[in-house]
C-alpha cells in the first residue's frame, strides 16, 4: 500500500498526516469536482481555526469525514505493522540463511585448505623420499665402483706378489751357480778390486790397488 503525506497548517506549527492512498489517487481527488464542499472562511485564533459561517450539518459531515479518515488510517497502520512484521521476519530468515551459507562456505574453505595443506605435505614428503632414494642410489653406485677398484687393486697386488715371488725363486735358483766355493768368491773379490769398472760418474774415482 502506498502512502501520501497530507500537510495542514496551524498558527503554531506545520504537521503532516499519512494518508492511505497514493499520490495519483490524491491528485484525482484534487482534480475532481469539489464544488459541493462549502468554502470556509478561515480566521486564525490562538489555538484552532475558526469557521464563522459554520453550521451543524457541516460540523456533522466534517466529524463523519474525520471518523472515516481515522478508521482508514488505523486500518492502514495495522496493515503496515503487519507488513513490517512480515518484512522483519523475512529479513531475519534471509539473514539466518545468509549466516548459515557463510558458515557453510567458511567450513568448505577450511576443508579445502586442509586438503590442500595435506596434499602439499604429501608432495613434500614424496619429494624428500625421492631425493633420499637418489642419494642412496648414488652412494650404492659409488660403493660398487669403490669395491670394483679395491678388487682390481687387490688382484693387481696379488699378481705383482706372485710375479715377485716367481722372480725371487728364479734368482735364487740362478744364484746357486754364481759361486761354487768360498775360495772362488775370494778370488772374484780380489779380481774386482784389482780391475774396477766405471759406474758412470762424472769424475773417475782414484783406484787404489791392493788392500
Amino acid at each position: 500500500m502506498s502512502r501520501t503525506l497530507f500537510f495542514s497548517l496551524s498558527r503554531s506549527k506545520c504537521h503532516h498526516e499519512i494518508l492511505p492512498c497514493s499520490f495519483n489517487e490524491f491528485n484525482k481527488i484534487l482534480s475532481s469536482d469539489i464544488s459541493f464542499v462549502p468554502t470556509p472562511q478561515f480566521q486564525q485564533t490562538r489555538s484552532k481555526v475558526h469557521f464563522p459561517n459554520d453550521t451543524a450539518e457541516a460540523r456533522a459531515a466534517r466529524h463523519l469525514q474525520f471518523k472515516e479518515f481515522n478508521r482508514a488510517t488505523a486500518k492502514w497502520r495495522r496493515e503496515t505493522e503487519s507488513l513490517c512484521k512480515e518484512w522483519r521476519r523475512s529479513f531475519a530468515l534471509k539473514e539466518i540463511e545468509q549466516i548459515r551459507a557463510d558458515e557453510a562456505a567458511a567450513e568448505e574453505s577450511r576443508v579445502v585448505l586442509a586438503e590442500q595443506k595435506a596434499a602439499a605435505e604429501h608432495r613434500r614428503r614424496q619429494a624428500a623420499i625421492e631425493v633420499l632414494l637418489r642419494k642412496t642410489e648414488v652412494q650404492c653406485q659409488l660403493a660398487m665402483v669403490s669395491l670394483e677398484r679395491s678388487k682390481s687393486a687387490e688382484e693387481k697386488r696379488r699378481i705383482m706378489k706372485k710375479a715377485e715371488n716367481l722372480r725371487y725363486a728364479l734368482l735364487l735358483e740362478e744364484s746357486k751357480n754364481w759361486i761354487d766355493t768360498e775360495e772362488e768368491l775370494n778370488s772374484r773379490i780380489m779380481e774386482t778390486l784389482e780391475n774396477p769398472e766405471p759406474f758412470g760418474f762424472i769424475v773417475d774415482l782414484p783406484v787404489s790397488k791392493g788392500l
